[in-house]
């Protein structure tokens, strides 16, 4: 309720906002902006000339349950759920960036099949659905494996703060904005290769 009703809050509202209202073309070209997944919810809802109240509120909706019928086994842990979406503000990440949100929620809830008889189909579609919302889903397929093999990777406390220094001294030489330009064919794919020409990147990754 409270993301379907806010208005011009948050720093990618403003284009969600207009290309509701555009059917998801872009208002500079005659293109589409997005994936057919979240174009489709964009152009079902403006065939009943929904309001973009509902537009938004459907999408938070929709990240929402998905967290929770995750978790639904594990139902008890919900109010520490609620606790840390609110206070830490995560909500904040949820109601800014749509797409990634939305298929990573997906993607998330497709975790949950993994023990299922029929993991291996029942992924490659939610995978489907989660990619048809945002093309970097794709880049998640591994992990379905990793977890497959039930390997506790770095169960060692010492291991994991070591991997957290090496990580943070990482981030703060610079190194990581290296590597990832080495790959800037995959972030033009997934149209993030808009953030490799930012001068802030380098402050952004140090974060």
């Amino acid at each position: 309720v409270i993301f379907g009703i806010r208005y011009e809050v948050g720093t990618d509202y403003p284009a969600y906002f207009e290309n509701y209202k555009n059917l998801g073309i872009s208002i500079y070209s005659d293109a589409e902006v997005f994936e057919p997944g979240f174009i489709f919810i964009i152009r079902f809802l403006n065939f009943f000339n929904a309001h973009f109240s509902l537009f938004f509120g459907l999408i938070a909706f929709l990240q929402i349950y998905y967290i929770f019928k995750t978790l639904k086994p594990n139902y008890h842990i919900y109010p520490y759920l609620i606790f840390t979406f609110m206070i830490g503000c995560v909500w904040l990440d949820f109601g800014n960036g749509l797409r990634q949100i939305l298929a990573l929620c997906f993607y998330i809830y497709s975790l949950s099949l993994l023990d299922k008889k029929y993991w291996s189909i029942n992924c490659c579609i939610w995978i489907l659905i989660a990619t048809s919302m945002h093309k970097s889903a794709i880049l998640l397929i591994p992990i379905y494996f990793l977890l497959r093999k039930k390997i506790e990777w770095f169960n060692n406390i010492k291991i994991q703060i070591l991997l957290f220094i090496i990580a943070y001294i990482l981030g703060t030489i610079g190194i990581v904005q290296q590597i990832i330009e080495q790959f800037e064919l995959i972030f033009s794919y997934m149209q993030y290769d808009e953030y490799l020409e930012r001068t802030d990147l380098e402050h952004m990754l140090n974060r």
